[in-house]
């Protein structure tokens, strides 16, 4: 039965949406003559280059050139130009994606707003990215002198008078923007502390629409990685989210030669948009093993339904006295001989414990979810350092490939095969990329899941990530200090630390995605006081707020992410310094302290043991709990008026309106954050 009843709604009634006048462009274009100063020259170079072979040769020697079948970036000074339709109007201009930004006002772009300038105000940045053939450089060179020339453009290509109105800047896409910082910086230090041994390393091409021209661009890379005596591990093509990509491995001295010049081998190769450093998605957790407790069994029930839930994790303890009976594990790729004893499986236990019992240290638990769990293991153990093992992805694949095909024989099946998990309505990811924080570019893997969610009609429940890099506290000489504040001085100093900070907590891909829901971790569970660790302290007086390490940051377009947070434990932070300078470590290991019940394997591996856990994982696997209760409910609904069958294609979408509707900031943590994120208070709150 339900925990509360549903109400039901009116029926609902079809009417027409009001007509609006299209949104007026706040970015006033700039003249023609003013564009020929700042671009023609560029311009010019290509005219002059195309009638001569020879000189078309040399210009492609120069990888700042503007040539044919080189990626082009179209910077537009507006979020109002139809890009998309311009390109459609010319032939062999291909079309590859797009990115958003913004840039300080100068004298030739400027934000207006009721015929006010405002010079103060960023102006928003579009990215366009196209590939053409010479044929399409030749027609844009005739668009740009017929709009030098103040001349109509002709038929379906009059958007190009406002893209060329607004552009900021056109430029190839060079060795500099295949190997970003992050990258360089990733490879520096692993050349530190691991140098002589080979790196390996994800390579994203730019997706052509063409099979025959992807295979040429893929044979020609793969040819300069062998020159340079490395090799290609694994390869991916998805179209579906337009996605081509290897994982390669190179020697040390052919990546200090990239991190030293990146304007040399593989860095100039064209069909490369991005090198980057390869995904390490694990489901973080560290478990106090010598500090579990017993638990009960959970008798099963004589028939449980079929699974509305997936999880894609470690292989969990399918025997321990929570989990006997429940879940369906399907393993295609035989993970389960990767793991060697009983206590490597805690990720996957853990979490399939969450979303079918819910918090074990709740003092009023409700029955267990009377329906399997579907679960499809994607990570196994592996060594993490010199003296630790933990389970990620196989480090021999992409792993996006490894989802998307874990995706596919769940709907679609593997081959021959029927779909292994048709009923799920729900899948749970508390996984995430900790070599990827969402920087303002949708990552493949946030693509992926928006595709896979929408195909699929699913709700994807995405953990936002555990942030563990301490938070230096630059006001607090002492930590006894901070010890013996009061509870709401240490809470205030602490948030207005991470919020100078935020920049570099930033989400963890893939989950960043739009379609699904992400996840944070409340500063809550059900853990009575009890005490604290060595040098540790609970820094929050409020049970509403994000954890310290939970991952912060805006989504893609700005969206707000985390969605919602669910408890994640009542996260205490510690000191490894008593003076300044003293930073706060999130404290990772929950133990007896704090954190959310959930079953796992004993120290010996007894399958009957419990213990606490915190971070956004934890919370994710509790939503999707409440998700199945949701469902279970919705499933209830008697077949009599007023009450009208809930065609099934429409649970996920109604599952994400029923979690979000009634959230909301606790008034006095709302306040607080007022008070620290508005100290001025010229925001709009």
């Amino acid at each position: 039965m339900p925990e509360r009843p549903l109400l039901a709604l009116p029926q609902p009634e079809r009417r027409a949406p009001p007509v609006k006048n299209p949104p007026r462009e706040t970015v006033p274009s700039v003249t023609p003559a003013r564009q020929a100063a700042r671009l023609g020259p560029k311009f010019e170079r290509l005219e002059r280059a195309l009638p001569d072979p020879a000189a078309l040769a040399e210009l492609r020697d120069d990888p700042t050139a503007i040539v044919p079948e080189r990626a082009l970036v179209f910077e537009v000074a507006s979020s109002m130009v139809d890009f998309y339709r311009a390109v459609r109007g010319v032939a062999g201009l291909e079309f590859l994606g797009e990115d958003e930004g913004d840039a300080p006002s100068d004298d030739d772009f400027i934000v207006v707003e009721n015929g006010t300038a405002k010079p103060g105000k960023k102006v928003p940045r579009r990215f366009y990215f196209t590939i053409p053939d010479e044929r399409a450089l030749r027609e844009l060179i005739g668009l740009w002198h017929r709009f030098q020339r103040g001349e109509a453009l002709g038929a379906g290509r009059a958007e190009w008078q406002k893209v060329f109105g607004h552009l900021s800047d056109i430029r190839p896409w060079g060795p500099r923007d295949r190997l970003t910082d992050d990258t360089l910086a990733d490879w520096t230090e692993i050349l530190e502390s691991q140098p002589d041994e080979p790196i390996r390393f994800e390579v994203e091409f730019w997706y052509r629409g063409d099979a025959a021209r992807r295979e040429r661009s893929e044979t020609a890379f793969r040819q300069e990685v062998e020159r340079q005596n490395g090799r290609i591990i694994d390869r991916a093509i998805i179209d579906q989210i337009r996605y081509h990509a290897a994982l390669v491995e190179l020697t040390p001295g052919g990546v200090r030669e990239l991190v030293a010049n990146p304007a040399i081998g593989l860095g100039t190769i064209d069909d490369v948009m991005y090198m980057r450093p390869q995904s390490m998605v694990a489901g973080p957790v560290d478990i106090d093993l010598e500090a579990s407790a017993e638990t009960e069994e959970a008798p099963v029930e004589a028939a449980l339904g079929p699974p509305l839930a997936a999880l894609l994790d470690g292989f969990p303890v399918a025997q321990h006295a929570k989990l006997r009976g429940r879940l369906t594990i399907d393993d295609p790729d035989d993970f389960e001989a990767r793991y060697g004893l009983a206590t490597e499986q805690r990720h996957g236990t853990s979490m399939a414990s969450l979303i079918l019992h819910g918090d074990l240290n709740d003092p009023n638990p409700l029955p267990p979810i009377a329906r399997q769990l579907y679960v499809r293991p994607v990570m196994y153990p592996q060594q993490v350092g010199f003296d630790e093992r933990g389970e990620l992805m196989p480090p021999d694949k992409l792993g996006i490939d490894l989802i998307w095909r874990a995706f596919h024989r769940m709907f679609e099946g593997d081959g021959d095969d029927d779909p292994t998990a048709p009923t799920v309505k729900i899948v749970n990811l508390s996984l995430g990329d900790a070599k990827r924080r969402f920087a303002g570019v949708m990552s493949p893997w946030a693509r992926l899941i928006d595709h896979v969610a929408w195909r699929h009609r699913l709700l994807i429940l995405i953990s936002a990530g555990n942030i563990l890099d301490p938070v230096s506290l630059p006001a607090v000489a002492a930590w006894s200090d901070f010890e013996t504040a009061t509870p709401e001085e240490r809470q205030a100093q602490l948030l207005r630390a991470i919020l100078q900070h935020r920049a570099a907590r930033k989400l963890l891909s893939p989950s960043e995605s739009i379609n699904s829901l992400t996840i944070g971790a409340r500063h809550a569970d059900h853990v009575a006081p009890n005490g604290q660790g060595v040098m540790a302290i609970d820094p929050y007086a409020s049970t509403f707020l994000p954890n310290p390490s939970s991952a912060l940051g805006l989504g893609f377009h700005r969206g707000i992410k985390p969605e919602l947070l669910f408890p994640g434990g009542a996260e205490h932070v510690f000191s490894r310094t008593t003076a300044a300078p003293i930073a706060a470590h999130p404290v990772s290991r929950a133990g007896r302290f704090f954190g959310v019940g959930t079953a796992s394997p004993g120290f010996r591996g007894e399958l009957d043991r419990m213990v606490n856990m915190s971070g956004t994982s934890v919370a994710t696997a509790l939503a999707t709990h409440g998700a199945l209760r949701i469902l279970d409910a919705l499933d209830e609904l008697p077949p009599d008026p007023p009450h009208r069958q809930v065609d099934p294609a429409f649970h996920a979408v109604i599952l994400k309106a029923l979690l979000i509707h009634s959230a909301q900031w606790d008034d006095a943590t709302a306040e607080v954050l007022r008070t620290l994120v508005n100290e001025g208070g010229k925001l709009h709150w």
